[in-house]
Parts: structure tokens; sequence; C-alpha cells
């Protein structure tokens, strides 16, 4: 197996090149991404920021009234750094749209412009925003919060960085400044930041001379768009205040989240997080409750101590959701004995969909796209995500998502399905191809086996999405980041890749009725082999006096002609019968059993 190894990209977005470096017997993999992807997302509605509630000391504060004040910049491109009240200006920016919403936003903000210093360039760019000195001496505990809104394209692993210093930064330590689900193009909602320096502090020297510089480093392709800044205060921590770092649920074996699961797939979930303790003192019996609305109910962690600065990451037990198939909102918030100072940062929720028949681990909120091999454009494709069958089943079709770029439509697509046995991805199924339309293009599209496939519990499959190439290349959508072997597929050569830092496919599987994989047993009936290649048998049906009569339909409920039906000899003092349905075409058929004209048993059974 050939890992993805993941390496420097230059987006060079006016002539459609991208130059990247290619290890040595390895594949390179990335996710393509353009400016004029951003026209394809929804309008972004602003968050308004959350009431503080009983504030600790402000030593510090900053809103940038009609300048930057005292603020200084520094960097390759410090120039950038302004005061600004109108937004985001550039070819690829909307200052109505764009706009920080800050608390005091009416006078002003600062503003990391670099789309408006390109200029339709693409030109790579870094400055710094520092402050004036801050006396921050005998304070062990304390935090940095902020309003931002930032956009920004297109090195994958680009992060805005908050960073601190005593020494006038010929030492710092940095801190990840990113924004919850932002990826590459995406317009971020105005957001409230609170970084904790407790760490710092603790070893920090010379305290009356802190400094705090926010730091945009486009070095390795973060080029183009903006960061706004508003609202900067450095407070003394509060006693008691907890906050939600991370969350998130997952189930089966191989502990992925399935934001879309059908009855047929139930599984029962555990609920997760990561608390951090931000106050200045321990905190007792924190714990995660977990609530699930329409009446899912709720569950909570085990009680733990956390004390300051430190980070915990908890779980609840196995928790039986299923009550119908709606969409459940999943609400996590952290909790602890003492009187929480800062709520604003101790919860989070996302979508659980209780389906009939749709099955999928995307979380439905589009971040760009994959479009092909970096070093094979225009050549065949597969890609996909890795799933666990949780319980046996039958798949029928499944979808894919598309872009809504205007070269995909005349673009022919299919979907495959493999299964990992000894290691090795073995294909199962292909879809019926389908040639990209008007109408289809931008959203889902259905792709139906020529047979029902048959899934047991605990199969490993690789739900792909597959082109034969052509130039250009499609452009399939991915969302949110997942872990490391989610996303694997084959390139032209028919090499598998796996790769590394992805966003998750949104292809989605369409299941059937529930099935066995070697027999049915139906109460006192017992129908093999199912699937079948041509006979059935039906046997124990002893109690049932008179003559019995056999109906097939087709998977749209029309009875089908051509089944056989034979009386065999009778077996241990049992009745068996045999239909005969090799005439029919591959498919999932429903026998009915009737007795009198009136339907006593029915079964399900596949046709291979």
């Amino acid at each position: 197996m050939i890992r993805i190894i993941q390496v420097f990209v230059l987006c060079l977005f006016t002539t459609g090149i991208y130059a990247q470096l290619i290890s040595q017997n390895s594949y390179s993999v990335k996710a393509y991404y353009s400016p004029e992807l951003a026209t394809e997302f929804p309008e972004e509605k602003s968050k308004p920021i959350a009431e503080e509630k009983a504030p600790g000391s402000i030593i510090f504060s900053a809103n940038f009234a009609n300048s930057l004040g005292s603020w200084t910049t520094s960097g390759p491109d410090a120039a950038i750094w302004q005061h600004d009240d109108d937004g985001p200006s550039g070819p690829f920016s909307n200052g109505v749209l764009e706009i920080i919403n800050s608390q005091s936003v009416n006078n002003g903000f600062a503003i990391f412009d670099a789309d408006l210093a390109n200029n339709g360039s693409m030109i790579n760019r870094s400055g710094n925003l520092i402050s004036p000195l801050i006396n921050l001496s005998n304070i062990n505990y304390a935090y940095i919060q902020f309003a931002h809104k930032y956009r920004f394209c297109c090195d994958d692993a680009f992060i805005p960085k908050v960073e601190v210093s005593t020494n006038d930064f010929l030492t710092y330590a940095s801190f990840d400044a990113s924004i919850p689900g932002v990826e590459p193009n995406m317009i971020s909602e105005t957001y409230f930041s609170k970084i904790n320096i407790a760490s710092f502090l603790d070893t920090a020297s010379n305290k009356q001379n802190f400094k705090l510089r926010f730091n945009w480093d486009g070095s390795n392709g973060g080029s183009h768009y903006y960061w706004q800044i508003d609202d900067v205060k450095v407070r003394e921590a509060y006693s008691y205040d907890l906050s939600l770092t991370n969350a998130g649920f997952y189930t089966g074996q191989m502990e992925i989240p399935y934001f879309f699961i059908p009855k047929s797939q139930y599984s029962p979930l555990i609920f997760r997080g990561t608390i951090t303790n931000d106050g200045g003192m321990p905190a007792e019996n924190a714990f995660l409750n977990v609530t699930l609305d329409q009446g899912g109910g709720n569950i909570n962690s085990n009680p733990i101590n956390i004390d300051q600065t430190q980070s915990q990451n908890v779980l609840t037990d196995a928790f039986n959701y299923v009550n119908d198939t709606l969409v459940y909102f999943v609400n996590y918030n952290v909790q602890q004995d003492s009187s929480e100072a800062l709520s604003v940062d101790n919860s989070f929720s996302e979508f659980l969909n209780v389906t009939r028949t749709v099955f999928s681990a995307d979380n439905n909120a589009p971040s760009g796209f994959i479009s092909n091999l970096s070093n094979q454009p225009g050549q065949p494709f597969k890609v996909g995500n890795v799933m666990e069958i949780l319980n046996n089943d039958v798949i029928d079709s499944m979808f894919v998502y598309v872009t809504a770029t205007s070269t995909n439509i005349g673009a022919i697509i299919h979907g495959e399905l493999f299964k990992k046995v000894n290691g090795i991805w073995n294909p199962i199924g292909s879809t019926l191809p389908r040639q990209i339309g008007f109408d289809d293009n931008g959203g889902s599209i259905g792709l139906k086996f020529p047979a029902p496939i048959l899934v047991a519990q605990g199969d490993t499959i690789l739900v792909a999405a597959c082109h034969n190439g052509g130039s250009p290349d499609v452009r399939f959508r991915v969302c949110q980041r997942v872990e490391n072997g989610f996303v694997q597929g084959f390139d032209a050569n028919g090499a598998n890749f796996i790769l590394e830092n992805p966003k998750a496919l949104m292809v989605r599987l369409n299941m059937g009725e529930l099935l066995s994989i070697n027999e049915f047993e139906h109460e006192n009936m017992l129908v093999y082999p199912n699937p079948t290649n041509g006979l059935i048998s039906i046997s124990a049906l002893d109690d049932i006096s008179g003559n019995v009569e056999f109906i097939v339909l087709d998977a749209s409920g029309k009875e089908v002609n051509g089944p056989s039906f034979i009386v065999t000899e009778l077996q241990n003092g049992k009745k068996a019968y045999r239909i005969d349905l090799s005439k029919l075409d591959a498919g999932l058929y429903e026998v009915l059993i009737l007795k009198e004209r009136s339907v006593i048993e029915n079964v399900k059974v596949v046709k291979q």
C-alpha cells in the first residue's frame, strides 16, 4: 500500500497550473481549491458574540478606535496590517458580506488585507501586528480574548497564530488561533476566541515586558484574502472557567462518526470531548453532558477533577439514541461543581440524521473539492471513504456529490464498492455509469448497482466516486477533516493510495432491507441460499395445511413471470418447496407465500 506524502503546493490560479514536489516512489494527492469556489457556498450568517458573564480583571484592551493606536507591525509584509472600517477589498473579497461583526465594529478594526495588496496576483504574504508593552507582573493565570474573522488560500496547513513574548520576540510561544471548521476559501463566521497563556506565564521572566502579536504566516501558500481583528483583551483568569475544546461522537469498532445512519445500521454511540481548565483554581467533578433533542435523551461522562491549565479527554458510556427516523441535534455542554464564570465556550452542537436508508460519514458541510492526483491530471481516478458495516444489510445504490463548476457537465462518473479481505481491497460492485447533466451539477447524483450487494456486520468497505479521465478533471465534493487513513482510492495505474490530512468525500450509500448472508430465518420458515444464482428452497411449512401458492414481486412491487415452483419430498416430516428464479434478472425480489389467496408470509430474496 502506498502512503501519501503531503508536500508543499504553490497554487497558480490564473493559469490553472499546480506545481508540486513529488517524493520518489510516492504519489502526491491533494484536494485542489480555487477562489471562484467560494461562490458555491451559502451566504454566511455571522453569529453575534455572546455577552460575557462575570468578567475577570481586564489588564489590557484595544478596540482599534479610529486607528491602530500604539500597535506596531513587522515582517516582510508589515505594511498590509492597517486600520479599516469597511471590510476587505480586492478581486476576491466582498466588504459588504465579509466584514467582521464585532462589538465595536463601528469605530473600526485591524485588518491584514492580502487580497487588496495582491490585486489579482498570487503572492504569498506574511506579517505581524504587535501590541504595546503590557505589564503582567505577578500574574500567573491569564488569557487573551478577541473577535476575529478570516478567509485564506491556499495552504491546507495554514494556521493564524497568536504569539507572546517578554523579550520583544527574540523568543516566543505560539498558539493556534484557527476557527474550527474553516477550510481554504471558506468565509469564517465572526468568532470569539480565548487563548490561555498560563503555560507561558508559568516560566516567563520579565513579565512586565509582555507583548502579543497576531501572525499571518503565508510563507507556505497562505497567499490570499484577509484577517480582521477587533476587541482584544488580556484578562486575569477567572477562578472557575472550563472550556470544551473538542467534541464528537463515534460508533463501531473503527470509531467513525456517521452523520447519516439508517435504522438498519443502528449501533450504539459513544460521545467524547476534551475539557480544558482555563481557570485559576482546580475544577472538581467536571463532566460532559450530552443531550439529543426530539426525545433522544441525554447522557453524562464520568466526573473528573482537572488542575489549572490542564486538559482531559472524557467519554460517555454507549448510548442507544434511536427513537425514530429524525434529524437530532446533539448538544454538548461542560459542567462543574463550582459556578462557571464564562459559559460562552462550554457548549457545542452538531446534527445526527437517523434515516430510513442513507448511510454516510460526511457532515453535509462542503468545504472544497478533490479532482485528481496532482501528478496525474486528466487520468482515471477513484477516491472515497472507508466505512464499517455495523449490521448485515444490502446496498442497492449510492450517491456522489459534485461541485457546481461548468466543466463537470458532460463528464461520465460511476461508483464502486471495495471490501477489505486480508488487507487487500477487493471490488464487490460497480454502479451503472451516469453522465453529469445541467440539473445534476452542483448536487448529489444517484448511481444504481445492477444487482443489490449484500454486506455483513464487521465488513470494512471503501465507497468510491470514480471517473474515467479526460480534461478537465471531475470535481468531487469534500467536507470535514477526518483521520488519516479514512480517505483512500486508486490512481490511473490501479495503485491504492491513502490521503494524509484528508477531508471526507461526500459519498453516501443507499441501504435496502436487512438480510442474512447465508440464510433467512422467518419464524418457522427457512429460506436458503440467499442470495441465490437460481434455486431457493423454502422449508418448515409443515404446519400449513392445504395448498400453498407463491407470488414473486420485483423491487418496484410488480409481479414477475418466469419462476417455477416445485414441491419436494417430505424431509423429517416437513414439507419443502423449491422456487426457480434462474430466468429472472439480478436484483432484489419479494416472495409472497399465500394460503387461500391471503398472504401469510413474505421474504426478501437477492438474485445474483
